[in-house]
């Protein structure tokens, strides 16, 4: 009985998400939550899909949904068994809006949400070098010998799969560097990465007293507004690596949105030409930064706040009225200078700023072959597709039958338990696929004498 491991074998194969035994698929129009399925779209940046229609039991679902800027889709999937997409629509509602990929983390978790990034090919971390800065949480580090495959998490929400090879020991302590669990700057980590842990501590000093000053703001926070018990504020604050100021990351909430708010992401610097400090978006088409002061005797931030359409300007301070407590009061003042409305919450620290002391998580075991994905036991994989074979995590089995038509594959499996499973998929045109054209070799070799398909 000859096995293969079908993610080696099955080589240049454009992963798909579709998962069963008696696999059944259609894709009525492209684009979307993802395309061909639910989850290709996981490394697109963080959008809204809202779901039109939708029908679905424990085997089977048909959904129709719409994304910002694209048509409308359907997707319909039928199967023996239970599927990886059936289990996720079920969580879904008709008329209900989504952001992606946060609903694919909140109703799968981590550990399956990054077995999905996986199955969509990533980018080598050298990549990251001409972008903006952006910070990110590393979801999951894997490693092998030769190969990397790193899952961040932006701050915005947003997923990333950094992959590839060690080609040199450059690569190799980049991708070393980035632990599992902790949060780093990017394009910036890539450089940290090279250098002593002394360099570092040096690079990341406070440019200047003023840069010192905005350190009291590093870690979480959560707190409240005045006359609102509904409102909820959170602020994240974390030190830019080579010491120029921090990341300040916002996010409001009273309750009512349909979606989990984002966060408003500023980078705070001081500016010695403008005696102030300026915290501005990189989003493009952002706002011009704003301006604050401190005064070290109050312990006060005075920010000017943009003005709104009938020119009423808005004012904020920030007062430390204690090292882990910060209380603020906006106020709105109409063209005279005089106060016409006003608001007010606090800050309560809940936690200090990583100083990466702690030990770093394990780095996961990562298998390199004709397709990412991770060593799994040799268990009858079940939940595997015919369009996953290429991008799946190794097992393995034993084929007992092909069969091949324009736009239909049919393979017959036997498990090494016993008994035997139909899978099929139905696409146009996948009869002259990669994947039909590495089926069509197993079959030749079995016709020229090379033992049972596997």
């Amino acid at each position: 009985m000859l096995f293969r491991h079908f993610a080696l074998c099955l080589l240049l194969l454009s992963p798909s998400s579709g998962v069963a035994q008696g696999f059944s698929q259609t894709i009525f129009t492209q684009g979307g939550i993802g395309s061909p399925g639910l989850f290709t779209s996981l490394l697109e940046p963080t959008h809204v899909v809202t779901v039109r229609a939708l029908t679905s039991s424990k085997t089977a679902f048909t959904i129709r949904f719409s994304r910002e800027g694209r048509p409308e889709s359907t997707i319909s999937q039928s199967s023996s068994a239970e599927t990886l997409e059936s289990h996720f629509v079920s969580y879904l509602k008709a008329g209900r809006s989504y952001r992606y990929p946060q609903v694919v983390l909140e109703f799968l978790g981590k550990d399956t949400t990054v077995r999905l990034a996986r199955s969509v090919p990533g980018r080598p971390l050298e990549s990251l070098t001409a972008e903006k800065p952006f910070r990110a949480v590393v979801l999951d580090q894997g490693i092998s010998e030769t190969h990397y495959s790193i899952i961040l998490q932006e701050a915005g929400g947003s997923l990333r799969h950094l992959q590839g090879a060690f080609e040199t020991d450059r690569i190799r302590k980049q991708a070393m560097w980035l632990s599992g669990g902790r949060s780093f700057e990017f394009p910036a980590a890539l450089e940290d990465a090279l250098l002593t842990k002394e360099q570092r501590e040096e690079r990341s000093r406070p440019k200047n007293e003023a840069t010192t000053a905005l350190y009291r703001y590093l870690g979480e926070w959560r707190g409240g507004i005045e006359g609102n018990p509904n409102a909820k504020i959170e602020m994240a604050c974390h030190t830019r690596p080579d010491g120029s100021g921090i990341w300040r990351e916002i996010t409001f909430t009273d309750g009512t949105e349909e979606l989990p708010p984002l966060p408003d992401i500023y980078l705070v610097e001081y500016d010695p030409s403008e005696q102030a400090y300026l915290a501005g978006s990189l989003k493009e088409g952002s706002p011009p930064p704003m301006r604050s002061t401190w005064d070290e005797a109050a312990r006060t931030y005075t920010t000017m706040l943009p003005a709104d359409d009938q020119g009423i300007k808005r004012v904020n301070t920030a007062t430390f009225t204690r090292e882990d407590r910060i209380d603020w009061r906006t106020t709105m003042q109409d063209k005279h200078g005089k106060v016409t409305t006003s608001s007010a919450g606090y800050y309560d620290r809940v936690r200090l700023p990583d100083d990466g002391s702690s030990d770093p998580r394990q780095p996961s075991h990562y298998a390199m072959g004709g397709a990412s994905s991770f060593a799994t036991s040799s268990n009858w994989h079940h939940e595997i597709a015919v369009s996953q074979l290429g991008a799946c995590e190794p097992f393995r089995g034993e084929i007992a039958s092909i069969s091949l038509r324009d736009n239909s594959i049919e393979i017959e499996f036997r498990k090494p338990n016993g008994g035997t499973h139909r899978q099929v998929d139905v696409r146009d045109g996948i009869g002259k696929s990669d994947l039909a054209k590495a089926l069509a070799y197993l079959i030749f070799r079995r016709k020229r004498g090379h033992g049972k398909l596997g």
